[in-house]
């Protein structure tokens, strides 16, 4: 696995190219993926837990604290938010044991994952060393389709139900995008949006307030290198 940004960039930062442009959203497999932290720095919070959703195959995993858990109140509504006690961390795995299965996982995907907030989820694995797979960014849909962008209420709105969170889940919640995500392309598709191309020009395509969540996940990436 490459550990230097100049080593992945050309590959890692056009992950949308992957998939034809001409490809049906209706026909794309997608994959729920989100991740859990103790804050909301990228390269630096501590990774509480990770959750993948494809289907019904729903995994996750609850990981032991790399760091000692800093105790500021952004950690402390992380790990509320996340539904988890410090105590629930001492049984999970070690982050470097999964690391490379999960790259390879993602890098085999032949889809796309689907997240809410891209920047946030892919840059905590991206400042951990895992290029960013094809991404649908439920919020960044959302922003478009003029809906809540919390996901919690944008599920509302949709009529989707939000899934718990807890140890079992290792804290993070990829269940509810890909749900929310099934509703979303309806709604796209009755705007003309129907192919991978169509997707990509209205995600990259942004308001002028908003940067691009892949340099977001390129920044991350290098600060996790130089924390590393």
């Amino acid at each position: 696995m490459p550990t230097t940004t100049a080593a992945v960039e050309t590959a890692a930062w056009d992950p949308h190219a992957k998939i034809d442009p001409d490809m049906p959203l209706s026909a794309l497999p997608v994959t729920g993926l989100a991740v859990a932290t103790a804050g909301l720095d990228a390269a630096t919070a501590p990774l509480l837990g990770l959750q993948t959703a494809s289907g019904a195959d729903v995994r996750a995993s609850l990981f032991r604290a790399e760091v000692p858990l800093p105790t500021d109140g952004q950690a402390a509504r992380s790990l509320a938010l996340s539904h988890l006690q410090p105590e629930d961390l001492t049984g999970g795995r070690r982050w470097e044991a999964i690391r490379p299965r999960l790259a390879a996982y993602l890098e085999l995907q032949v889809g796309a994952v689907v997240t809410h907030q891209a920047a946030y989820h892919l840059g905590v694995l991206a400042a951990r060393h895992v290029p960013p797979p094809p991404t649908i960014d439920t919020m960044r849909l959302a922003v478009f389709l003029r809906l809540p962008q919390r996901l919690d209420q944008l599920a509302y709105t949709l009529g989707v139900q939000v899934a718990d969170r807890g140890p079992a889940t290792g804290g993070a919640d990829a269940v509810t995008p890909a749900a929310v995500w099934v509703v979303l392309g309806k709604r796209l598709e009755a705007k003309g949006v129907r192919t991978w191309g169509d997707l990509l020009a209205v995600q990259i395509g942004r308001p002028g307030d908003r940067q691009d969540w892949r340099d977001l996940v390129r920044a991350a990436w290098r600060r996790g290198s130089a924390v590393a």
